[in-house]
């Protein structure tokens, strides 16, 4: 009786020795596969792709200010008062009557004085054919603000480049849009063609360009 029972847990001790191995044998093998395959990813540099990054409306308002200080910059002192600059502050949707002007307001200094508005856009690259510079709804707003004021207002676009240094500009007359979006051909008697130069504001013609050199 005791022999039986011996043999019945040798094989027993056997078998369970049998499946350990295994078992060992697979997690050992596993192992070995993930660090093949970890070694495969370092080699080949292939890491997963990123989402797009999305501008969001901090990265469109800090552009916005950066092309503005840029135009800011174009009217010379000796010959321009700024007289306002708009902030666009807003919070819980309470904001001031001030935020739907256009973002300058500047007079001409001299015996006769003359006062206009500017509304300051970048953009990277046309759309749809043109460039849309702002909402029908704001347009109907800014010339509200062009007949309340009786001033003129013009639309100043930079196109391509960088915030700081776009490649083109155009000056607009609010007066010759008829909406937030502007046909590409409707653009080229406003192309600036003499980037380096400060703003001339002919008060006669209502006429604002640059094309006032200054003095080095």
């Amino acid at each position: 009786m005791a022999i039986p029972l011996m043999i019945l847990g040798m094989a027993l001790f056997f078998a369970g020795l049998f499946f350990f191995i295994k078992k060992e044998n697979a997690m050992l093998k596993a192992t070995v596969q993930s660090t093949i395959s970890n070694a495969n990813f370092g080699e080949n540099n292939q890491e997963p792709e990123k989402p797009a990054r999305v501008e969001t409306e901090a990265d469109a308002k800090e552009k916005g200010n950066a092309f503005e200080k840029y135009i800011v910059q174009k009217f010379d002192q000796n010959y321009f008062q700024l007289l306002e600059w708009q902030g666009d502050k807003i919070v819980n949707g309470i904001y001031p009557k001030s935020t739907m002007h256009p973002d300058l307001l500047v007079r001409l200094k001299g015996k006769d004085e003359a006062t206009f508005a500017v509304e300051c856009k970048w953009r990277q690259n046309y759309f749809k054919g043109g460039i849309e510079f702002a909402s029908d709804e704001q347009v109907k707003r800014y010339k509200t603000f062009m007949l309340e004021k009786k001033i003129p207002v013009f639309i100043v676009v930079g196109l391509g480049g960088n915030t700081e240094a776009p490649e083109k500009v155009f000056v607009i007359p609010l007066e010759k849009v008829k909406n937030g979006q502007i046909p590409a051909s409707d653009l080229t008697e406003y192309l600036q063609r003499e980037l380096q130069n400060g703003f001339f504001y002919d008060r006669t013609k209502l006429k604002l360009s640059l094309t006032h050199k200054r003095a080095k």
